[in-house]
């Protein structure tokens, strides 16, 4: 539990788990704080380095042999400082930046643009995503496993959107199944499509 909580103040899987183990055994060797955290040596020696930088843990030397140990815990409200102080710094540089990147990205004009859906919602949101940038007249262009589709969404291709059918939308699709879908080319539902055997 305190290692995800960690986590979410900011401080990697392992650097977590070292700055616990040092927290538990105080002033120890590399090697002995990599055998509690579960660490090998030489990825320990780097987050010890890490957790010195973020003020969490810091270094002794005895009879010239090096140890380390932790920072008191309430360092870590002034990590989180820290990293306010940097996050609010980073936000002030983009308000500044902003209106150029606006600028550019408006010059560019129109570009392509590809998303991913998973799932039954996905395919709605999909949907609702083509229809809100088309214009009327526009057309869409598709790839489908129309068995899949039919199994998932029954009568997916006999009926047809009333938006995109009002807004005189073509789709043009190619499908694959285990047999040519007659139905699948429909003036009607304005979709032209080609098949591809499987």
């Amino acid at each position: 539990m305190l290692e995800k909580t960690l986590e979410k103040l900011g401080l990697s899987e392992k650097e977590a788990r070292v700055y616990l183990a040092l927290l538990g055994i105080g002033q120890a060797t590399v090697q002995q704080i990599a055998k509690k955290a579960g660490v090998v040596r030489p990825t320990t020696y780097v987050i010890l380095e890490t957790l010195s930088k973020k003020g969490l843990a810091t270094t002794v030397e005895k009879n010239g042999k090096v140890y380390f140990a932790a920072e008191s815990p309430e360092q870590l409200q002034q990590f989180l400082k820290q990293q306010e102080q940097e996050i609010s710094t980073k936000v002030e540089e983009l308000k500044r930046a902003m209106p150029e990147l606006v600028s550019i990205f408006a010059l560019s004009g129109d570009r392509p643009t590809m998303r991913f859906y998973e799932g039954k919602d996905g395919v709605a949101a999909s949907d609702d995503d083509a229809y809100r940038s088309l214009k009327p007249s526009e057309q869409i262009y598709a790839f489908s496993p129309a068995d899949e589709m039919e199994r998932v969404y029954p009568g997916a291709f006999t009926v047809g959107s009333e938006r995109r059918l009002a807004y005189d939308i073509w789709t043009n699709v190619i499908y694959s199944s285990k047999a040519k879908l007659p139905y699948m080319n429909s003036e009607k539902l304005k979709r032209r499509a080609r098949y591809i055997p499987i």
